[in-house]
C-alpha cells in the first residue's frame, strides 16, 4: 500500500509502477518525464514520454486511468487515490 503524502518527493515511483503493473497485468515504461500529485485528493499522475494523448481508458476498479497516444501505446498513468493501490 502506498501512503497519502504532502510532497511529491516521498512518493516511491518504482514501488507505484511495480503495484500497477502486478495488479493489472501489464507492463509499464520506466522512464518519466513528468509526474504530478495533487496532496488533498492522493491523485498521482506520471507521464512516460512527450506525446499528446489520445484517450484514456479507466481500469475495471476505476483506480487507475491508463493514457494512450494515437497508436494504442500508454504515454501515461493516472491513480485516482494513491492510498488507495
Amino acid at each position: 500500500m502506498v501512503q497519502k503524502t504532502d510532497t511529491l518527493l516521498k512518493i516511491d515511483v518504482e514501488k507505484v509502477l511495480r503495484t500497477i503493473e502486478e495488479k493489472y497485468k501489464i507492463t509499464l515504461p520506466r522512464k518519466v518525464v513528468m509526474m504530478d500529485y495533487d496532496e488533498g485528493t492522493g491523485s498521482f499522475f506520471i507521464k512516460f514520454i512527450h506525446e499528446d494523448i489520445a484517450e484514456g481508458e479507466p481500469s475495471s476498479d476505476g483506480l487507475v486511468i491508463f493514457h494512450y497516444d494515437r497508436k494504442g501505446e500508454i504515454v501515461a498513468v493516472e491513480v485516482t487515490d494513491i492510498s488507495l493501490l
